[in-house]
């Protein structure tokens, strides 16, 4: 570092004080008649005085003195402080003459390249407008080389300078030279007996630089990350029964080309869990306590387990209404076998009720909209689940960017409040894009949603797409509450206009629904429909009997009822990977008019597996059935835009969309089914994990038959397996899909390649 800087200058008056105008030593025993401050512009007189030991009306002493030089010192503000005794009738008038530190006029920062001048300067301490202090200055030399260590530059270096600019005020530059940006080429692991090196490094965000470090940036030295990363090891040695075990600071030298980062281990002894025991007073019998831990004797130590079990318990006896109950753990090592004995030890305190709720931070949320989500309520028993679901019940309306809830002891005893402060976000959005399909050609959306309509939680959404064979518009609307009660009120209006290969459909209508969650999983509801749909021939082409049928009935009107429940426990609703998903709909037309008359179900299920190295297995079993009905009874006919078409990247791949289906006798046409069954098996394991790039194989099985007959066709179920590759891209979920046939119609290519950029409606 250079620069100027000022050196403070200390008067010691050790011995003697000088007599203004007379030359002559002061010595103890005199008497200060005023004290006065010379030389303080920004800061008050009085605030010195104040921090002096030595005031007007008392004897001079010298010791006194030496501790004001201190003090004034000590307030910050100036880079010299002397003083001065002037006799005056009745004894001295003692003058402290201050120097003050100069003030920080701009600070700037050079030679930065790469590293963004917005991170440097969030890092620099000392401020514009502020005193100079010259270990702020070393302070933020030592956070800028920090801040390039973290993007890299393991070489950079930072010089800091010193001047006056024309005011008189301070310039404070900081020249920051970044030097060549390193790469991790190798993390050495050392001391590790257990788990081996590719285990650990797993274990680590810090990675070495590989194939797509230009788009992931892998291989960045990042202080921080590589801190963390210790914690991490130790995690994973801690929830494997090694006690001991120590993670030395990792050392970070020079390689041939980049950087290698050497971990040191101390593994020590592996333990198992002793005896697991319970003390201290829990009002919760011992056999539910058991029950409640996952922690047993046998079971390698796992220090995870043991967090949260103690979490588990703490919440057992904090939903028994002791708000303010302890449980903590004790681990004790045997000397003679490698086992640790748990003990959990209760202090329950006093018993609360919920007392006061008091919510703040909504500005447009209606206060109703927020206590509906609470699961507390004045008057009943301290609960922390109740608590707990509150919390997410409102971060999952998606009204709030931020939800917190505290409680405190009221003033009413036994009882604690609670208080609900949330932060509202945006909750409308604009969206639009372009996308691709094997199947739909270019296609185009937009959609305008809002989430919380005028504050109440309602829904509403406009959406459209428009494309090369498919335009759709179509306005929705959602009350999760409707009239404040726990059913849910759903309105929609569509029109939409489908190109296929052998006819298009032409229809518009609406949607009236009630939907109630019969619990945290599962959601039923039951739709009214209203459709008119016209089937046209496409543009140049000659209909099929079967379609030229369909197209002489001119518009038909379809009014059905609709019954479905759904049972949803996947972790994700956008690529999910474990749980499962499980929805029966029944769908009734006819008893309410119209021109079709059908009883339609199905039947779906899929289940998600994760497997080790962050793959997934997922099974998808689909079961749709459509009855004719004329006059309440089967015999009549199901329109062809009801019936059931197979094949294409939704149903069983390896197959051309809507080729799977029921021909007619005569003519060969394609009519469509009444039953159709669908199985999928789906392996999905990563290709580049640092951009969520996956590959899958697929196997489909599925057929679409006429009533009353299986199977359709000689071969029963068709069959088609294949490979592809996903990536929820920016702009919407991307796949492509390369499927073969075991067997196949007549005319059906033996391979089909389907690809699909962007979610078509």
């Amino acid at each position: 570092m250079r620069g100027n800087f000022f050196i403070p200058r200390l008067l010691c008056l050790c011995a003697a004080l000088l007599a203004a105008g007379a030359g002559t030593v002061a010595a103890d025993g005199f008497r200060v008649v005023a004290v006065e401050v010379r030389g303080a512009s920004r800061v008050a007189p009085d605030a010195v005085r104040k921090v002096m030991g030595t005031q007007a009306g008392q004897e001079l002493d010298l010791e006194k003195v030496r501790q004001d030089v201190k003090a004034i010192y000590r307030m910050g503000y100036f880079r010299d402080v002397t003083f001065d005794t002037e006799e005056v009738p009745g004894g001295y008038r003692l003058t402290v003459i201050v120097t003050e530190k100069p003030m920080v006029g701009s600070v700037l920062i050079e030679g930065n390249k790469d590293v963004e001048t917005a991170d440097l300067r969030a890092a620099v301490t000392v401020k514009e407008r502020s005193l100079f202090q010259e270990e702020k200055v070393k302070e933020s030399v030592n956070k800028l080389i920090e801040v390039c260590q973290n993007k890299g530059f393991i070489d950079a270096s930072v010089e800091a300078s010193v001047g006056e600019d024309s005011e008189g005020a301070l310039r404070v530059t900081f020249r920051v030279a970044e030097g060549p940006k390193l790469k991790i080429e190798r993390i050495a692991v050392t001391g590790n007996y257990f788990f081996t090196d590719k285990a650990i490094r797993k274990a680590m965000d810090t990675s070495e630089e590989g194939f797509f470090s230009f788009i992931t940036d892998s291989g960045t030295y990042k202080r921080d990350v590589l801190e963390n990363d210790v914690r991490k090891i130790e995690a994973l040695y801690q929830n494997n029964g090694f006690i001991d075990s120590k993670i030395s600071e990792p050392v970070v030298g020079r390689a041939k080309k980049g950087l290698i980062v050497t971990v040191r281990i101390f593994e020590g002894r592996q333990y198992r869990v002793g005896e697991v025991r319970f003390s201290g007073e829990s009002g919760i019998p011992e056999a539910t306590l058991r029950k409640t831990v996952r922690i047993s004797r046998g079971d390698l130590f796992n220090r995870e387990t043991l967090l949260s079990d103690l979490l588990a318990l703490t919440t057992l006896v904090n939903d028994t209404g002791y708000a303010q109950a302890l449980v903590s753990p004790g681990v004790e090592k045997q000397k003679e076998f490698p086992l640790a004995d748990v003990t959990f030890r209760f202090e329950r305190g006093t018993k609360f009720r919920f007392g006061k709720v008091e919510i703040s931070g909504n500005t447009k949320t209606l206060d109703r909209v927020v206590r509906r989500s609470l699961d507390v309520v004045d008057g009943e028993l301290y609960t922390a689940t109740g608590l707990k679901t509150s919390k997410e019940n409102l971060t999952r309306s998606s009204y709030f960017k931020d939800v917190k809830i505290s409680t405190a002891p009221s003033a009413v005893p036994e009882e604690m409040d609670v208080k609900v402060e949330v932060q509202e976000g945006p909750t409308g959005t604009l969206s639009g894009g372009l996308g691709y399909s094997s199947v739909d050609k270019i296609f185009g959306t937009v959609q305008l949603t809002e989430n919380n309509l005028f504050g109440r939680g309602w829904k509403a959404s406009l959406n459209s797409q428009f494309g090369a064979r498919r335009t759709t518009y179509s306005i929705d609307f959602r009350d999760p509450h409707f009239l404040d009660t726990d059913f849910s009120l759903l309105l929609s209006a569509y029109k939409t206009k489908l190109k296929y290969t052998d006819f298009e459909k032409d229809s518009y209508g609406g949607r009236v629904g009630f939907g109630y969650n019969l619990s945290r999983f599962i959601n039923a509801s039951i739709i009214f429909r209203n459709d008119y749909t016209k089937i046209l021939a496409p543009s140049g082409t000659f209909p099929t009997q079967t379609v030229q049928d369909e197209i002489d009935k001119g518009l038909q009107t379809t009014r059905s009822l609709g019954f479905n429940v759904t049972r949803n426990t996947t972790d994700k609703h956008i690529d999910p990977s474990r749980g499962s998903v499980q929805s029966a709909t029944l769908e009734v037309a006819g008893p309410l008019g119209g021109d079709s008359q059908y009883l339609k179900y199905i039947l779906n299920t899929k289940v998600f597996y994760p497997g080790a190295a962050s793959t997934v297995f997922s099974c998808n079993l689909l079961w749709g059935h459509v009855i004719p009905m004329y006059g309440g009874w089967a015999g009549g006919e199901v329109p062809i835009f009801e019936r059931f078409f197979l094949g294409g990247p939704y149903s069983v791949r390896g197959f051309k969309s809507r080729s799977l289906s029921p021909k007619d006798p005569n003519t060969g046409d394609l009519m469509g089914g009444n039953k159709e069954v669908v199985v999928n098996f789906e392996y999905l394991f990563p290709l580049v994990s640092e951009i969520g790039f996956k590959g899958v194989l697929f196997t489909d099985l599925g057929n679409s038959w006429v009533q009353g007959a299986w199977p359709a066709n000689d071969q029963g179920l068709w069959v088609g397996y294949g490979f592809g590759v996903r990536w929820y891209s920016p702009m919407g979920p991307l796949r492509f899909e390369w499927g073969w046939n075991l067997n196949r119609p007549e005319g059906e290519p033996k391979r089909v390649m389907e690809f699909t950029i962007g979610t078509p409606f």
